[in-house]
């Protein structure tokens, strides 16, 4: 059964949903990766970063988003392997030298939110890439010592200072 549009299928997204996922080309922020800017965009040069380089596969909308979704607050934990191939194929396709990368971190969950989903979803996701890159998981070099609120119901500004101390 297809996890978005619940349609009989033999794959964790039918063919359908996938066709209407709006994948991410370049051009690209080389340091947020938001669509659509030759360098860096204006949020990112005009504010501090904490982290050298982020990229995103897929654009949060409809299908993608529906999909995100199902995994993170559905349970539906097969379609990590789903995500990972298509951050796989996204950083084939990218600029990015994955010879560069040391290693893979997921971004750790709270225990409270780890115990609600059963799962971290970041991890998952990182796993299957580690083994299709051959790239070392390092699942738990960050840990999140406090609950925040979810990310998604935040904009940017809010987002950033959400994670502050976590």
């Amino acid at each position: 059964v297809c996890a978005v549009c619940k349609k009989p299928c033999h794959k964790a997204i039918c063919d359908d949903c996938c066709r209407n996922i709006t994948h991410i080309t370049p051009p690209i922020c080389g340091v947020c990766g938001s669509p659509g800017h030759e360098n860096i965009c204006l949020e990112c040069s005009g504010s501090f970063v904490p982290f050298k380089r982020a990229v995103s596969a897929l654009r949060y909308e409809c299908v993608a988003k529906e999909a995100i979704h199902a995994f993170k607050f559905g349970g539906k934990k097969d379609l990590a392997s789903f995500f990972g191939q298509i951050l796989y194929r996204f950083l084939l396709s990218s600029d990015m030298d994955i010879k560069d990368v040391s290693a893979i971190v997921p971004v750790p969950l709270s225990p409270q939110r780890r115990k609600e989903r059963g799962f971290n979803q970041s991890e998952e996701v990182a796993a299957e890439l580690s083994k299709l890159i051959s790239i070392t998981i390092w699942p738990d070099l960050l840990i999140k010592i406090k609950d925040t609120k979810p990310q998604f119901k935040l904009g940017r500004a809010d987002r950033l200072v959400n994670e502050i101390g976590a």
